[in-house]
């Protein structure tokens, strides 16, 4: 049982609560911030270098969509495969992977 200042090393929930974070804890958070902002500038720097790389390549922005659309159908079949394999997370997962 908690008392005042004393943490009840029985409850996860209260050594949470009353202990600091350490500095890999800190780290840790920090990378998965970075990680997250990162994720999606692909799609947002292609976005960007979409008409170049059409003027380069000499073809039409709409030919150029289907092609860039194509990572979208790659990732998609790549989540269905994973889901359907032996080697996933049994906590049901596989459902979720299947219909995002």
């Amino acid at each position: 049982m908690a008392t005042a200042g004393m943490i009840d090393l029985n409850d996860p929930r209260d050594i949470i609560a009353k202990s600091p974070m350490s500095a890999m804890q800190i780290a840790i958070v920090a990378i998965t911030i970075g990680l997250n902002a990162l994720d999606g500038f692909d799609v947002a720097s292609i976005s960007f270098a979409s008409p170049g790389i059409a003027k380069e390549w000499g073809i039409d922005r709409g030919a150029l969509g289907i092609v860039l659309s194509m990572k979208c159908s790659a990732w998609r079949w790549a989540r269905s495969f994973w889901a359907a394999s032996p080697i996933r997370s049994a906590d049901g997962a596989r459902c979720w992977d299947v219909l995002r």
